[in-house]
């Protein structure tokens, strides 16, 4: 899923990071790249979703925060 993203391919990856959360949905790194991929679609709605259960699957770590809050600054003329 790493390298689809890498190459801009996020419905490649989609599917590879569905299948792996149906194995491990309370990994939260595969949260943050569920999300990270959805937002690359523009299915904002459904990034946020997965990036809420990183934050609450690991709540001690900055990384879902970080990454949340990468996603909100570069969508925030959707909200203006």
């Amino acid at each position: 899923g790493l390298r689809l993203m890498e190459r801009g391919d996020y419905k490649g990856a989609i599917d590879y990071y569905e299948r792996a959360y149906a194995m491990r949905p309370h990994y939260g790194t595969l949260n943050i790249n569920l999300a990270i991929a959805y937002g690359g679609i523009g299915n904002f709605a459904k990034a946020e979703e997965f990036f809420n259960a990183a934050m609450r699957l690991d709540p001690r770590s900055p990384e879902p925060k970080h990454y949340f809050a990468y996603f909100l600054a570069n969508r925030r003329n959707d909200y203006v």
